[in-house]
């Protein structure tokens, strides 16, 4: 499974201006409030060759989503394997490989804030 990632730099607190920018005229980013905080815990493994350059990491992240108050809703892990440079062919097939002998299942496509909503009960239509 392929998934392309988004990083927008902004603060906990005002939602960053290049999203706000591509909300509807009709929604107005001073309504807007946080209704879930995940929390992260990340183990990273950096695969290397010989020479010690990076071809690909194994990020296992750990992940605990909180509602507004801080409560703990629910827990889900999420293991990532991801490109570096220009890894040698089958290299990420084959760390697929043993991920999935060591008991890792099919991988969840749902994005970490989907999976956030809609364990706080919000109904996030699927695409």
């Amino acid at each position: 499974m392929v998934r392309e990632e988004t990083d927008v730099p902004g603060g906990p607190d005002t939602p960053p201006d290049q999203l706000t920018q591509r909300m509807p005229v009709t929604v107005n980013p001073s309504d807007l409030r946080p209704v879930a905080r995940l929390q992260t815990l990340r183990h990273q493994v950096d695969l290397v060759d010989p020479a010690e350059q990076r071809l690909a990491e194994v990020a296992d992240d750990r992940v605990t989503v909180l509602d507004p108050t801080g409560h703990e809703v629910s827990t889900f892990r999420e293991v990532e394997v991801e490109e570096v440079g220009d890894p040698p062919p089958g290299l990420v097939d084959a760390v697929v490989a043993r991920l999935r002998e060591a008991g890792a299942r099919q991988p969840e496509a749902t994005a970490k804030y989907v999976r956030a909503l809609r364990a706080l009960g919000f109904a996030v239509p699927t695409k």
